[in-house]
């Protein structure tokens, strides 16, 4: 029951966002038999979408369509499918309807660990990160998800692939429009090696505000355990931290011996007043594998 014209095309209305789709849209799409009935029978029953409305959604799905069809490795994972991951359900009315993919899509449901962090580390934190992933492998073959920007996203992803481990790239764009494009060498071998790209966004949509939060959701959505590299309070990496524990999973982050080597204050904050797990040495990595 893949039903992916239909979320398109309801998804084409202005205005009707995921959240709307969950709550009034998604019995309807399941009840329809195809596109005709759920616009002659149950599309009157939630609102009044005028004839050009109708015309103009339909031929935005049947576009999205074609460019799918003709996008080579790009594939798409509605929220009816048995392949769309367990996890992510978590997000409830959040939860992407859409996922796209490129690349081996069952790392998607395995053992995942998010590796996330500031965009500037320090090198201390760098090498530390470093050493972490790579246990975190050697450990536990857990595939490593993270957002592919700059820095520590950027060292997790990197470190998986010199380790020869999987790792998942959570992109606040389409998967055919990298974001950062300085990372589209790292994107291609992250497929290559048997890892995977995923976006909830149209496969050529830029990457717009509130798309990186809603990235951030997700790969905290996608993992068991988000760990936390380094990050000051306000760092964006807190919204991955947030999402992490309002969806009752783990969170973690290296607590350095001297706090003078990094921006260590986001990690103190989750360490103190979030319940997150301090990561001192490889020996710590015991309670979050």
């Amino acid at each position: 029951m893949n039903k992916l014209f239909e979320l398109l095309f309801v998804s084409s209305f202005k205005g009707v966002g995921k959240k709307t789709i969950h709550r009034k849209f998604i019995d309807a799409i399941w009840r329809c038999d195809n596109i005709t009935d759920l616009i002659e029978t149950y599309l009157p029953m939630i609102r009044s979408f005028t004839s050009s409305e109708i015309i103009q959604a339909r031929d935005s799905a049947q576009r999205q369509i074609e460019e799918l069809e003709k996008t080579q490795g790009v594939s798409a994972i509605t929220c009816f499918d048995e392949r769309y991951p367990e996890t992510v359900k978590a997000l409830g009315d959040s939860a992407p309807i859409i996922l796209y993919t490129k690349g081996d899509e069952t790392s998607l449901n395995g053992k995942n660990i998010a590796v996330v962090g500031t965009r500037k580390p320090s090198d201390h934190t760098a090498a530390v990160e470093r050493n972490l992933v790579g246990k975190i492998i050697d450990l536990s073959g857990s595939t490593i998800v993270s957002g592919l920007a700059l820095g520590c996203d950027y060292i997790a992803h990197e470190t998986a692939l010199n380790k020869k481990g999987k790792t998942v790239a959570v992109l606040p764009s389409g998967v055919e429009n990298v974001t950062p494009s300085q990372h589209s060498k790292l994107a291609e071998q992250i497929v290559v090696s048997g890892g995977c790209l995923v976006s909830e966004y149209k496969i050529h949509a830029p990457a717009v505000r509130g798309t990186f939060v809603e990235r951030d959701s997700l790969i905290a959505a996608l993992s068991e355990t988000t760990v936390v590299a380094e990050c000051g309070v306000n760092s964006g990496t807190m919204h991955t931290v947030g999402a992490a524990v309002k969806l009752k999973r783990k969170i973690a982050c290296y607590m350095p011996a001297d706090f003078s080597k990094g921006s260590y204050e986001g990690n103190l904050y989750m360490i103190q007043g979030m319940g997150a797990i301090p990561l001192k040495n490889n020996e710590d990595l015991k309670f979050i594998i």
